[in-house]
């Protein structure tokens, strides 16, 4: 493999984020897209949602206790 790929791998390593990492993300996009709906920015809103979701998608999926 060249260089140029094995720094490429080295910074998506160092860049991993735990699902806690992703959950105080979540938080604060949260706190964000509330401003947005206070300050009525619906396309700041729309973009910061867009965000979430595909955080959330990433998340895994606890069983449902019965």
């Amino acid at each position: 493999m060249d260089q140029h790929g094995e720094i490429e791998e080295e910074a998506i390593a160092e860049f991993t984020l735990t699902d806690e990492d992703m959950l105080i993300i979540l938080k604060s996009l949260d706190l964000y897209g509330y401003a947005m709906v206070m300050s009525e920015n619906m396309v700041e809103l729309i973009r910061v949602k867009a965000i979430a979701m595909k955080i959330l998608s990433h998340l895994p999926k606890p069983e449902l206790n019965s």
